[in-house]
């Protein structure tokens, strides 16, 4: 599990006139942070295709049908995204201690970057020596968590954690057999 997320953000601080005084990046492994994990569905989720935005079109009185734009460019429209987190830990005190600290994460800042070091090679122009696959997402809401429970057989503390980011800056990728991830995903975790 580590080494397997980062998570991205920019902290923004203000001084009293609401005026920018500074702004730095942070990155932590989502594991060896926070003790997120994912579940099956999360890659189903980020490395779907997006889908294009409507052409332009035209309803020309003296034409049947519609006329496309057949050369504009594609531009894909944003999209919703929920990933299926869970937040795993060998005890409970452990557990809220990991919860607190990502709560207060998704409270810093709106929009944060998922980057999957072992996702393959896709070229970044702004850092060409990045490995991986990066996701920019905006945190736009949550769903309903699961009360902490216990992992079947294990003893360790869990629980889910759905987030709804939307991906504002969607883009085409290569396909990725699933079975890259297979390692790192929790399947079929059942928590009592």
């Amino acid at each position: 599990m580590k080494g397997f997320c980062y998570i991205t953000w920019k902290e923004v601080i203000k001084d009293e006139n609401e005026v920018i005084t500074s702004q730095s990046w942070h990155t932590r492994d989502a594991w060896e942070e926070y003790r997120i994990a994912f579940e099956k569905g999360t890659y189903e989720a980020l490395f779907s295709l997006p889908s294009p935005k409507e052409p332009y079109t035209y309803d020309l009185g003296s034409s049947d049908g519609l006329e496309v734009d057949e050369e504009s460019p594609i531009v894909y429209a944003a999209r919703t995204i929920t990933l299926p987190l869970i937040l795993i830990t060998d005890t409970e005190a452990e557990f809220w201690s990991r919860y607190n600290a990502f709560r207060t994460l998704l409270g810093k800042s709106r929009v944060l970057e998922f980057l999957f070091p072992r996702a393959g090679y896709y070229p970044d122009p702004e850092n060409p020596d990045f490995t991986g696959c990066r996701f920019k997402l905006r945190r736009t809401g949550g769903g309903d968590a699961t009360i902490l429970g216990s992992i079947k057989g294990t003893g360790q503390k869990a629980m889910r954690i759905p987030i709804t980011f939307s991906d504002d800056y969607p883009r085409e990728l290569p396909l990725i057999p699933a079975s890259v991830f297979d390692p790192e995903i929790q399947f079929d975790l059942i928590i009592d």
